[in-house]
């Protein structure tokens, strides 16, 4: 099985359904993980419970389908995990972060 302990994921939709779930498991992985959603209160609720799981969670709210909420998606991963490894499933088509620069690049999906 390939080994993802200490690997970076983003998630979005990652408040609820399947992105609650795949952000469960990367932190069963011993993942580090930055839970992305626009729901606010599902979102703080989600972070403190993978927080006491033990992972190294950090929420971000935002709101897929503008650009700059993507982008400071982007730079907040990068500045407090180190860098990217992993991308979770998206549930829309936004913007995806590319690596390629210090902070990755932003492109269509």
């Amino acid at each position: 099985m390939k080994e993802f302990k200490g690997k970076v994921a983003v998630i979005t939709g990652a408040a609820s359904g399947i992105g609650r779930a795949i952000a469960g498991r990367c932190v069963r992985e011993d993942m580090k993980v930055v839970l992305a959603d626009i729901e606010e209160a599902s979102l703080e609720q989600a972070e403190t419970e993978l927080k006491t799981a033990g992972g190294t969670v950090l929420g971000v709210r935002i709101d897929v389908s503008k650009r700059g909420d993507v982008e400071r998606l982007a730079r907040q991963a990068f500045d407090k995990l180190a860098r990217c490894t992993c991308c979770s499933i998206m549930p829309v088509s936004p913007p995806v972060v590319r690596p390629g620069t210090q902070h990755g690049t932003i492109g269509s999906g």
